[in-house]
């Protein structure tokens, strides 16, 4: 077992490609080829209570490069890997109205943790909030990247609001849409 998030994920990747594994969730394609152990880097994580959430991404023999989103949960000095999203980069994408849209993963267990990958014109996108009815959480736009952490437990959130650097409103992106829980 792993003594950090990190080294969870590590393990996880090194195992790859697993067939029935519960806490594993593929989004639109596959599972990767074994995976290129030098191609493996970590973009962001965001830690709270003994959770993590980590954005990963990783290239597998195959030459296929993938997103990976990692909830992990720390017991007893061990950090296992509970639910994981694998996407491969350069698969469908979510069509909507707006030219700003994000994909969510989200776990609600021992508090709301997300991962929103910024895609489209989201260039001039430094911060995305995730509004519920009573609580907003807030991130920096890093790689397009932003993850969302708290320990309540939140309900559905009711949109994502997409600011500029100077905290202009560019865009909303009500929910459900392209939203993926368990």
């Amino acid at each position: 077992m792993a003594d950090t998030a990190k080294a969870a994920i590590l393990e996880y990747l090194e195992a790859l490609p697993e067939k029935n594994n519960p806490a594993v969730k593929v989004v639109g394609h596959s599972t990767p080829a074994k995976v290129k152990p030098d191609s493996i880097l970590f973009h962001k994580s965001k830690a709270i209570s003994g959770h993590e959430v980590c954005a990963v991404e990783f290239e597998d023999a195959a030459g296929h490069k993938f997103d990976l989103t990692g909830f992990l949960a720390e017991s007893n000095g061990e950090w296992v890997l509970t639910v994981s999203f694998l996407k491969r980069v350069g698969g469908r994408k979510i069509v909507t109205q707006t030219p700003l849209q994000a994909q969510l993963f989200s776990n609600t267990e021992g508090g709301y943790f997300g991962c929103g990958y910024v895609t489209g014109q989201s260039s001039e996108v430094a911060q995305v909030w995730l509004v519920f009815k009573d609580f907003v959480l807030q991130d920096l736009v890093e790689e397009k990247i932003v993850l969302f952490a708290t320990d309540r437990v939140l309900g559905q959130p009711l949109r994502l609001e997409f600011y500029d650097a100077a905290a202009k409103l560019l865009a909303t992106q009500n929910f459900p849409v392209s939203l993926s829980a368990w």
